[in-house]
């Protein structure tokens, strides 16, 4: 637990250095992160955080049989493509309808348009590492099954100064999206360190396959961010000005659009993990 504990204190410490940051680029800013915060986080604990508790057990037990170690890696690869293949979906509509999100949970009162605004540039910012930070939780388990609590530590050292360089440079140009893309390469670039060193560890992790499979997905969510757009562009022009129902109806059909897309572009690409997906969910 000592190397856990060293680590939860040097990210309270980019905390610290973060909000300070914000606090120089106007009065609102703290706020704004910290209500896209409360937007990034929930497909990430609803994704990645509940697959990441559920496989720690039963990587563990593989880890601790070395004539398991196959298994091991089919185990954490097919986790990794299961929650990819649910958060891209859910991170492009979250992107493509923000405004209407973040106007519907959170405009009244002193919380007007321009506070909308502002919140959504946050979002916008931060949401590059959705798909990277559900993968991060997952390779963290990875490293913990195999009693390995120092390495997921060191790089998120490494992530820390990454975040530094990025905000020094980028807060003044970029203002509050800036310190919000830091952090969100910050964490992206944790992802990829740890499963590259990994990679190393376990060969099995690096394939043609994952590829491939990486790919299609991209590409189910680059037509579901289209087919969301349209869809939600389509009602706005046919219910005006904003309002809870033309908000709600703009979440409905754009999300439905989104996933829609999604599926069927998988499905002609064949993606053979799709199928694995209700049962996953059923359990």
């Amino acid at each position: 637990y000592a190397p856990v504990f060293l680590g939860m204190l040097a990210s309270y410490a980019i905390v610290v250095v973060d909000t300070n940051l914000a606090w120089r680029t106007g009065e609102t800013s703290v706020a704004a992160m910290a209500f896209a915060t409360t937007i990034i986080q929930f497909p990430i604990g609803l994704v990645g955080a509940a697959a990441s508790i559920a496989v720690l057990p039963s990587l563990s037990r593989l880890a601790a049989n070395e004539a398991q170690r196959g298994a091991f890696q089919t185990l954490l690869l097919s986790c990794m493509k299961s929650v990819l293949l649910l958060m891209v979906p859910m991170a492009v509509a979250l992107v493509v309808l923000r405004q209407d999100v973040i106007g519907l949970l959170f405009e009244r009162n002193a919380f007007d348009v321009l506070a909308t605004q502002q919140t959504a540039q946050a979002f916008l910012a931060y949401s590059p590492q959705l798909p990277f930070v559900v993968i991060d939780q997952l390779l963290i388990a990875a490293f913990y099954a195999r009693k390995d609590t120092r390495t997921p530590v060191l790089v998120g050292v490494g992530g820390a100064a990454i975040y530094l360089v990025i905000a020094l440079a980028t807060v003044g140009p970029l203002g509050m999206p800036g310190l919000a893309l830091a952090n969100a390469i910050q964490n992206s670039a944790h992802a990829v360190i740890l499963y590259v060193v990994l990679a190393r560890r376990e060969s099995g992790l690096l394939s043609r396959d994952i590829v491939r499979f990486v790919a299609k997905v991209a590409l189910a969510g680059l037509v579901a961010g289209l087919s969301a757009t349209v869809a939600a562009g389509w009602i706005v022009l046919i219910s005006g000005a904003p309002s809870v129902g033309s908000r709600l109806a703009t979440l409905a059909a754009g999300t439905a659009a989104a996933w829609l897309s999604y599926l069927a572009v998988l499905v002609l690409l064949r993606v053979s993990e799709l199928t694995q997906l209700p049962r996953i969910l059923r359990r």
